[in-house]
């Protein structure tokens, strides 16, 4: 595994980061004045880099990313999509929400508790091109797919999903070429907070939910032996997230991944290996 830094900066305001990259040749992208890139935690400058982002009080994220061998060694994995095209309908004061899901134990505080109860809503035809997975954005924890996933999954062996139809924005026709992979079960496993994949456990002062603050370091950890009944594909019954927003995180097995690797459904998607301590 590789872990990266993000780092986002103003070039005004913090000009020696600037030209620290500039002597150095290390590329960042940049607009007016807005500046990111990218670096990993073993480059020889991440050091001196690190020292200006703390002195400075910067933005920077982590992300880590796993070899092929990690992956195909792993019984379970997270899955998502980095392709985010478009917003659940009606968009305007999060209005779906009240469409979409019922809202009845939903907290406002901590964003636990939202219930799936209808389609989802979305303005228009995704352009797939060649991918065939995508997420809403706001959406942390739903998939949805084209005809061509669809019906690659319908004739496999996998289980836990089903599919649902996704509609225009006024909820009166469904929008062709494009299905929600419905989830149908959650796992029951615990999430293990080691300190460094999940670096925050917060319990909700309104509704007394606990939700983790994932890190971007590292591999995720359960523990538990409940895995081993699970269909190819779950929610996490363990929400993660930061302020007002929380998710469940999309648990598939290996069985999964390799149908969809060796199918030529994984481009746009991301998976990453989590562990699973048996003994606690």
């Amino acid at each position: 595994m590789k872990v990266y830094k993000h780092v986002f900066f103003d070039t005004n305001q913090v000009p020696e980061l600037q030209n620290y990259l500039l002597s150095n040749t290390i590329p960042y992208k940049s607009s007016f004045t807005n500046a990111s890139f990218d670096i990993d935690i073993t480059d020889p400058h991440w050091n001196k880099i690190q020292s200006i982002i703390l002195e400075k009080g910067l933005v920077c994220t982590s992300e880590t990313l796993f070899s092929d061998e990690e992956k195909l060694n792993a019984e379970w994995l997270f899955v998502r999509s980095k392709w985010r095209n478009g917003y659940p309908q009606p968009e305007s004061s999060l209005a779906f929400r009240d469409i979409t899901y019922a809202t009845k134990d939903f907290c406002p505080i901590c964003g636990i508790g939202l219930q799936q109860v209808d389609s989802f809503r979305i303005k228009s035809i995704p352009k797939w091109g060649n991918r065939h997975f995508m997420m809403l954005n706001w959406v942390e924890d739903e998939l949805f797919v084209d005809d061509f996933a669809m019906n690659k999954l319908k004739i496999s062996s996998l289980t836990g999903f089903s599919f649902l139809p996704v509609k225009d924005k006024k909820g009166a026709v469904s929008i062709p070429n494009v299905h929600q992979l419905f989830i149908k079960q959650e796992s029951k496993v615990n999430v293990i907070s080691d300190g460094i994949s999940i670096d925050k456990v917060s319990r909700c002062s309104a509704c007394g939910k606990l939700k983790y603050h994932p890190s971007g370091i590292g591999m995720h950890g359960f523990s538990g032996n409940d895995l081993k009944n699970l269909p190819d594909i779950c929610h996490t019954n363990n929400y993660f997230g930061w302020g007002h927003s929380a998710s469940q995180y999309i648990l598939i097995s290996q069985n999964m991944y390799r149908f969809l690797v060796d199918n030529h459904l994984e481009r746009s998607l991301v998976f990453e290996p989590v562990y699973v301590n048996s003994t606690e």
